[in-house]
């Protein structure tokens, strides 16, 4: 049995918990919640696919391979980690983030968890290619709004219903569950017009590649700015992803918002702004456990993690709002979403 260990986990990551399952090449994953987080619940939970572990020199002795994610304090600490690792002779993968800040000793020893090909570039044409396939998009009010979660539910329903997917992923972590990323020149300074070209084409030719029943495209950051210090890419992601490939269903996934902000004004005005945008009237509305704030004096976003029950405060009305927090919610979006394929699209 091959062992994963991840390690820091945080709440935002619990994707790699509850779809562990869909990881590839790897039969057990180990995730070693980051110090200081409340463990006492979680710790006591585990299966024959995922278990938590205190801390990560227990999990090195266990796993074969160590995935090592942005959110240390310390570029000593992680240091540490891969010369412990490299001694025990244990395969390492790092993310961009931690491959940034690693001499380049270091660097030598571990591996990036990018696939090359996930970022290889397509010339574009002069026209954009079109696709008869049904497109589901994921977008968010912004980071950590648990879209790669979402992607990978819908991922997972609609192969059980046995249908072909072709997930373009908004996460970097994607590639441990086979899943390409949008291409590198989404993240490049060059033009709106070349992105749009460029992704229609990529986006054409990974459907050559995996022939899908149901295209569902992960969208990363958010579709607008948040406030004047959270500008979110000013929404550009989302909005080359609708030009380049027509949207007929869009989930959205919001930050927490307050029950006292929420009425049904608010949510008619959110979807509207996606059907101008986004040129699609399929507009799903789910909303996280995360609330988000921007520290001043620290010059950074701060994020708060609340609980299912406080986000059915705000979602458990008459609303067109559901809550992610909920583990059936994702799965319940899933099946309306079958069911307006199956009258729209034809697809079974």
């Amino acid at each position: 049995m091959k062992v994963l260990m991840i390690y820091p986990y945080v709440p935002t990551l619990r994707f790699l918990k509850d779809f562990a399952e869909m990881i590839e090449n790897y039969q057990k994953v180990i995730l070693i919640p980051l110090s200081g987080t409340e463990r006492s619940k979680v710790l006591k939970k585990n299966t024959n696919i995922w278990e938590y572990l205190d801390n990560w020199e227990e999990g090195m002795y266990e796993a074969d391979t160590i995935l090592l994610l942005n959110g240390l304090y310390s570029g000593e600490k992680y240091e540490d980690i891969i010369d412990f690792g490299i001694d025990k002779e244990k395969e390492i993968l790092v993310e961009k983030t931690v491959w940034d800040i690693l001499d380049d000793g270091r660097r030598e020893k571990v591996h990036l968890l990018f696939d090359s090909d996930t970022w290889k570039e397509i010339p574009p044409d002069t026209a954009l290619r079109e696709l008869d396939i049904p497109i589901i998009s994921v977008m968010g009010m912004g980071p950590n709004t648990n879209k790669f979660y979402m992607q990978l539910a819908l991922k997972k329903y609609f192969e059980e219903k046995g249908y072909q997917t072709l997930v373009v992923g908004s996460n970097e972590l994607s590639t441990l569950f086979g899943v390409p990323m949008l291409p590198s020149s989404m993240f490049e300074n060059i033009s709106f017009r070349q992105k749009i070209l460029i992704l229609n084409q990529y986006i054409c030719e990974k459907a050559k590649e995996y022939r899908p029943d149901i295209i569902i495209i992960g969208c990363p950051g958010g579709i607008m700015p948040y406030d004047r210090h959270v500008n979110n890419g000013f929404g550009e992601i989302p909005l080359v992803v609708s030009k380049a490939i027509p949207i007929d269903i869009n989930i959205l996934l919001t930050y927490y918002i307050r029950k006292e902000l929420l009425d049904t004004e608010y949510i008619a005005s959110i979807k509207k702004y996606c059907e101008e945008n986004f040129e699609t009237s399929n507009v799903f509305l789910g909303m996280t456990g995360v609330d988000v704030q921007y520290n001043e004096e620290r010059n950074q976003v701060e994020y708060m993690f609340l609980d299912e029950k406080t986000v059915q405060e705000s979602t458990g009305r008459d609303l067109e709002i559901f809550n992610m927090m909920k583990r059936e919610t994702p799965r319940e979006i899933c099946s309306i979403i079958e069911n307006i394929l199956k009258v729209d699209f034809e697809v079974v």
